[in-house]
This record gives C-alpha cells, sequence and structure tokens, in this order.
C-alpha cells in the first residue's frame, strides 16, 4: 500500500466525522486567552467576579484572580507575575502600600517608574460591628481613631456593653487599612497586636478573617468595604465620617490588549449594570 492510500484512509474518515460534528452544531472549542489579575480584594468582590462569566461571553477572556491586597498585588505585578492589579485607592497611595508591604516581607522587588492606573469605579470604608453590640449606632473620627489606636479601650467608654475592644484590621499593604489609616487616624500608626486590659488590636491576614471575626466577636470592631458590609446578619454598619476611594486596574504601562478588552467590557454599558 503506498503512503499516499494509508493517509487518504486517514484522513477522510476525519473530515466526515468533523463534518458530522459541524451538522449537529458542534463546535471545536477555540483557546481561551487568560488575563491574570491580582491585587485589591475589594476591586475583586465588587467588580470582577459579579462580572467574570459575562467577560468571558462578550471577550473570550478568562479572568484568573488571585488577590491579595492592593500594595501585595503590585509588588506581583512588578516581578512579572500578572497582567494587571487591582487597587482600591490611587496610585501613589498604592505604592505607598506596597513599599510597606515589601518591608514587612523583606521583598527586594524594585517598582517600575511606569504604572498607570486606569479607574473604573469607587467605593466607600465603613465601620462594622457585631450585631449584638446594639448600642453603638455612631462613632465620630474623633472616637474611631481612640478606639484604634487604643486610647478607648471599652465599649462602656462610649455607651456600650463592657466588653474590652477587639479591633480587626486588614493585612499590611491592604488599601482599607490604609486609607482608613489616613482618613481617620491621620496617619497614626496601628499598634501590633497590643493588648491592654483585654482589649486587643489584631491584624487579619485576609478581608474575610475581618468579615468573620466581627461576626463571631460581640465585642469586635473593623473597617471594610461597602460593597461587602452587609454579607452577614451578624454584623452591622454604623453611622460614621464618609470616606471614599477609588478603584480600578493598575498596568506596567499602557495596559495590553487583552487587558484593555477587559478594560473596555467594565466600562461599556453593559459591564456597567
Amino acid at each position: 500500500m503506498q503512503v499516499s492510500s494509508v493517509i487518504r484512509s486517514l484522513v477522510v474518515p476525519l473530515v466526515v466525522i468533523a463534518l458530522g460534528f459541524r451538522a449537529l452544531g458542534v463546535q471545536a472549542a477555540e483557546p481561551s486567552t487568560t488575563v491574570r489579575i491580582v491585587g485589591s480584594t475589594t476591586v475583586e468582590k465588587s467588580i470582577l467576579e459579579p462580572s467574570r462569566d459575562d467577560i468571558r461571553a462578550a471577550t473570550g477572556i478568562e479572568l484568573e484572580l488571585k488577590c491579595q491586597g492592593s500594595g501585595a498585588g503590585l509588588l506581583e505585578l512588578a516581578k512579572g507575575a500578572a497582567d494587571a492589579s487591582g487597587s482600591s485607592e490611587t496610585l501613589p497611595e498604592t505604592i505607598k502600600s506596597a513599599n510597606k508591604r515589601a518591608i514587612l516581607a523583606q521583598d527586594a522587588t524594585k517598582l517600575p517608574k511606569n504604572f498607570v492606573f486606569t479607574k473604573l469605579g469607587h467605593d466607600r470604608i465603613v465601620v462594622i460591628v457585631n450585631a449584638k453590640n446594639t448600642a453603638i449606632t455612631k462613632l465620630s473620627k474623633k472616637q474611631l481613631a481612640a478606639i484604634y489606636t487604643q486610647k478607648i479601650i471599652n465599649w462602656k467608654e462610649l455607651g456600650g456593653n463592657d466588653e474590652p475592644i477587639l479591633v480587626l484590621t486588614g493585612p499590611v499593604g491592604s488599601a482599607t487599612r490604609s486609607e482608613f489609616q489616613k482618613a481617620i487616624m491621620d496617619g497614626a500608626e496601628y499598634p501590633v497586636r497590643v493588648e491592654r486590659k483585654g482589649a486587643i488590636v489584631l491584624t487579619s491576614d485576609t478581608a474575610a478573617t475581618e468579615y468573620a471575626g466581627v461576626a463571631l466577636k460581640s465585642n469586635a470592631i473593623a473597617a471594610v468595604s461597602e460593597s461587602s458590609a452587609h454579607k452577614s446578619k451578624d454584623t452591622r454598619v454604623v453611622e460614621t465620617p464618609i470616606i471614599d476611594r477609588p478603584l480600578g486596574l493598575i498596568t506596567v504601562g499602557k495596559p495590553s490588549a487583552k487587558v484593555q478588552k477587559v478594560i473596555d467590557y467594565l466600562r461599556s454599558k453593559e459591564g456597567g449594570k
């Protein structure tokens, strides 16, 4: 048997099968394009995750999300480990958060000078307490600053229960943590797991730990993203000064073509719904 005959005997059945699939309306899957995004968990939860399926359907792009905070994300972006990094603060503030994170993690990564911030929306930071803490309905900037720097250490000092205050903060490098520090604490440093008469300021590993801690502990308080503040019936938002901040994606230089497709979709009428 000649080689050409062998090839024909193999090719013809494959062509028939392919035509059969096409007749049935079955299309061969096209390879997908992946965009890896790190950074802000607020951007992840409020913008990217809710739009993930729609982005895939509209653009063919699959989002790979590995978000651990704005500062940590910027370091990953600088290492070339992502296509973009989400941020819930301005670019200069994100760089500050990344530098703090680098010091904590002993990370010598050098940040490039050509970061570009593309705004996608905005968010508000709110303060939550445990739902059982019904006496606390409003906290001023002065009171919050005193709580977070342990000048006030018991809820009874504010008209609440006789319980030491458990302050849960986000991880170092978190935009929510640094924005709250700037707006409410006027830049004062957070105590590092300082305990005074049972009152503790505890740095959480993730934003999820803050929510869970406040839901479980009747004496806990945390500053969190408004977009996720009502996720549990065991927590309650108290009235506080307004803290607004931008949400966006950071790239090294202009966004690549595939990242720009994601941005364009998110800024479109469909993406903005």
